[in-house]
Protein backbone atom coordinates (compact mmCIF):
# COMPACT_ATOMS: atom_id res chain seq x y z
CA UNK A 1 0.00 0.00 0.00
CA UNK A 2 1.15 3.27 -0.89
CA UNK A 3 2.22 5.13 1.91
CA UNK A 4 -0.36 7.62 3.47
CA UNK A 5 -3.03 5.70 2.70
CA UNK A 6 -3.50 4.28 6.35
CA UNK A 7 -4.12 6.49 9.36
CA UNK A 8 -3.19 6.30 13.13
CA UNK A 9 -5.79 6.70 15.46
CA UNK A 10 -4.30 8.67 18.92
CA UNK A 11 -6.78 8.55 22.27
CA UNK A 12 -7.09 12.26 23.16
CA UNK A 13 -9.16 13.54 25.89
CA UNK A 14 -10.21 10.05 27.87
CA UNK A 15 -7.33 10.61 30.37
CA UNK A 16 -9.00 7.86 32.59
CA UNK A 17 -8.80 5.23 29.87
CA UNK A 18 -5.22 6.49 28.91
CA UNK A 19 -3.96 6.18 32.58
CA UNK A 20 -5.71 2.45 33.45
CA UNK A 21 -3.75 1.12 29.67
CA UNK A 22 -0.67 2.87 31.60
CA UNK A 23 -1.44 0.75 34.25
CA UNK A 24 -1.67 -2.28 32.66
CA UNK A 25 1.72 -3.60 32.31
CA UNK A 26 3.16 -4.48 29.01
CA UNK A 27 1.20 -8.92 28.79
CA UNK A 28 -2.60 -6.97 29.63
CA UNK A 29 -1.55 -3.64 27.50
CA UNK A 30 -0.67 -5.56 24.42
CA UNK A 31 -3.31 -8.24 24.63
CA UNK A 32 -5.81 -5.33 25.42
CA UNK A 33 -5.12 -3.46 22.34
CA UNK A 34 -4.55 -5.91 20.17
CA UNK A 35 -7.91 -7.02 20.55
CA UNK A 36 -9.63 -3.83 20.13
CA UNK A 37 -7.68 -3.23 16.64
CA UNK A 38 -8.80 -6.12 15.53
CA UNK A 39 -12.25 -5.78 16.47
CA UNK A 40 -11.87 -2.53 14.86
CA UNK A 41 -11.61 -3.05 11.42
CA UNK A 42 -12.92 -5.72 10.79
CA UNK A 43 -16.06 -3.95 9.15
CA UNK A 44 -13.25 -2.15 7.02
CA UNK A 45 -12.08 -5.71 5.88
CA UNK A 46 -15.35 -6.56 4.98
CA UNK A 47 -16.29 -3.72 3.08
CA UNK A 48 -13.33 -3.42 1.00
CA UNK A 49 -14.34 -7.53 0.09
CA UNK A 50 -17.49 -6.66 -0.70
CA UNK A 51 -16.14 -3.35 -2.89
CA UNK A 52 -13.26 -5.48 -4.88
CA UNK A 53 -13.68 -5.43 -8.64
CA UNK A 54 -14.57 -9.36 -9.54
CA UNK A 55 -13.11 -9.27 -12.56
CA UNK A 56 -13.51 -11.86 -15.65
CA UNK A 57 -12.06 -14.41 -17.33
CA UNK A 58 -9.72 -17.20 -14.94
CA UNK A 59 -9.00 -15.09 -12.71
CA UNK A 60 -12.33 -14.13 -11.90
CA UNK A 61 -12.72 -12.95 -8.05
CA UNK A 62 -9.37 -13.89 -7.24
CA UNK A 63 -8.92 -10.43 -5.62
CA UNK A 64 -11.97 -10.14 -3.32
CA UNK A 65 -11.49 -13.67 -2.25
CA UNK A 66 -7.93 -12.85 -1.07
CA UNK A 67 -8.58 -10.11 0.65
CA UNK A 68 -8.03 -10.81 4.62
CA UNK A 69 -7.08 -8.73 8.09
CA UNK A 70 -3.72 -9.29 9.94
CA UNK A 71 -2.70 -7.57 12.63
CA UNK A 72 0.62 -7.26 14.33
CA UNK A 73 3.16 -5.46 16.49
CA UNK A 74 5.53 -3.08 14.33
CA UNK A 75 7.60 -0.64 16.40
CA UNK A 76 6.11 -0.59 19.57
CA UNK A 77 2.47 0.57 17.56
CA UNK A 78 -0.33 -2.44 16.64
CA UNK A 79 -0.72 -2.10 13.33
CA UNK A 80 -3.37 -3.67 11.36
CA UNK A 81 -3.17 -4.48 7.35
CA UNK A 82 -6.02 -4.91 5.21
CA UNK A 83 -5.73 -5.95 1.44
CA UNK A 84 -4.45 -9.35 -0.87
CA UNK A 85 -2.89 -12.09 1.69
CA UNK A 86 0.47 -12.74 0.43
CA UNK A 87 -0.16 -16.48 1.37
CA UNK A 88 -3.02 -16.87 -1.52
CA UNK A 89 -1.54 -17.96 -4.45
CA UNK A 90 -3.35 -20.40 -7.18
CA UNK A 91 -2.46 -22.24 -10.36
CA UNK A 92 -5.00 -21.62 -13.29
CA UNK A 93 -5.18 -23.26 -15.99
CA UNK A 94 -6.01 -21.91 -19.07
CA UNK A 95 -5.54 -22.79 -23.31
CA UNK A 96 -2.15 -21.22 -22.95
CA UNK A 97 -1.72 -23.45 -20.23
CA UNK A 98 -0.56 -23.23 -16.55
CA UNK A 99 -0.12 -20.00 -14.52
CA UNK A 100 0.11 -18.91 -11.01
CA UNK A 101 -1.29 -16.24 -9.84
CA UNK A 102 -1.05 -13.98 -6.81
CA UNK A 103 -3.42 -10.87 -6.84
CA UNK A 104 -0.81 -9.17 -3.98
CA UNK A 105 1.18 -8.62 -7.48
CA UNK A 106 -2.14 -6.56 -9.41
CA UNK A 107 -3.88 -5.44 -6.40
CA UNK A 108 -2.28 -2.20 -6.51
CA UNK A 109 -2.84 -1.76 -10.16
CA UNK A 110 -6.62 -2.32 -10.14
CA UNK A 111 -6.98 -0.05 -6.69
CA UNK A 112 -4.62 2.81 -8.35
CA UNK A 113 -5.13 2.36 -12.07
CA UNK A 114 -2.03 2.03 -14.77
CA UNK A 115 -0.60 2.83 -17.87
CA UNK A 116 -1.63 0.61 -20.46
CA UNK A 117 1.09 -0.87 -22.66
CA UNK A 118 2.17 -2.90 -25.70
CA UNK A 119 5.32 -4.40 -27.27
CA UNK A 120 7.39 -3.92 -24.39
CA UNK A 121 8.53 -2.06 -21.92
CA UNK A 122 8.68 1.87 -21.44
CA UNK A 123 10.52 4.59 -19.72
CA UNK A 124 9.20 4.92 -16.47
CA UNK A 125 7.65 8.17 -14.74
CA UNK A 126 9.77 8.37 -12.08
CA UNK A 127 12.67 8.89 -14.28
CA UNK A 128 14.67 5.67 -12.35
CA UNK A 129 16.07 3.16 -15.02
CA UNK A 130 14.52 0.24 -16.83
CA UNK A 131 16.65 -3.14 -17.10
CA UNK A 132 16.56 -3.89 -20.70
CA UNK A 133 15.37 -2.27 -24.16
CA UNK A 134 12.45 0.25 -24.02
CA UNK A 135 11.07 -1.11 -26.85
CA UNK A 136 7.05 -0.74 -25.76
CA UNK A 137 4.49 1.90 -26.74
CA UNK A 138 1.96 3.43 -24.25
CA UNK A 139 -1.61 3.00 -25.71
CA UNK A 140 -3.92 4.29 -23.14
CA UNK A 141 -4.45 4.28 -19.44
CA UNK A 142 -6.38 1.67 -17.57
CA UNK A 143 -8.33 3.61 -14.57
CA UNK A 144 -8.17 2.51 -10.63
CA UNK A 145 -10.95 0.87 -9.18
CA UNK A 146 -10.72 1.57 -5.94
CA UNK A 147 -11.75 -0.62 -3.24
CA UNK A 148 -9.29 -0.53 -0.23
CA UNK A 149 -9.64 3.38 0.17
CA UNK A 150 -12.61 3.93 0.34
CA UNK A 151 -13.43 0.76 2.60
CA UNK A 152 -11.20 2.63 5.24
CA UNK A 153 -12.76 6.04 5.04
CA UNK A 154 -16.21 5.29 4.99
CA UNK A 155 -15.64 3.30 8.13
CA UNK A 156 -13.79 5.91 9.96
CA UNK A 157 -16.01 6.91 12.57
CA UNK A 158 -17.03 3.35 13.18
CA UNK A 159 -13.79 2.09 13.72
CA UNK A 160 -13.03 5.11 16.27
CA UNK A 161 -16.34 3.79 18.14
CA UNK A 162 -15.50 -0.04 18.31
CA UNK A 163 -11.55 0.69 19.07
CA UNK A 164 -13.02 2.80 22.16
CA UNK A 165 -15.37 0.37 23.37
CA UNK A 166 -13.60 -2.42 22.91
CA UNK A 167 -10.80 -0.78 24.82
CA UNK A 168 -13.37 -0.49 27.64
CA UNK A 169 -14.29 -4.00 27.85
CA UNK A 170 -10.65 -5.27 27.61
CA UNK A 171 -9.83 -2.90 30.58
CA UNK A 172 -12.81 -4.54 32.35
CA UNK A 173 -11.70 -7.50 31.42
CA UNK A 174 -7.33 -6.85 32.73
CA UNK A 175 -8.73 -5.47 35.84
CA UNK A 176 -11.24 -8.76 36.73
CA UNK A 177 -7.65 -10.98 36.35
CA UNK A 178 -6.11 -8.68 38.83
Amino acid sequence: MPAGLGFGISLVGDKDLIRKLDRLGKKGYRRTVAKAASKAMTPVAKLAKRLAPVGTGPTRGLLKKSIGKKSKWYRGTRVVIIGPRTTFKRVIVTRKGIRRVNPVNYAHLVELGHRAVTGGKVERLDGRSVKGPKTGRVVGHVAGQPFLRPALFQNKENIKRILHRELRAGLLREAKKK
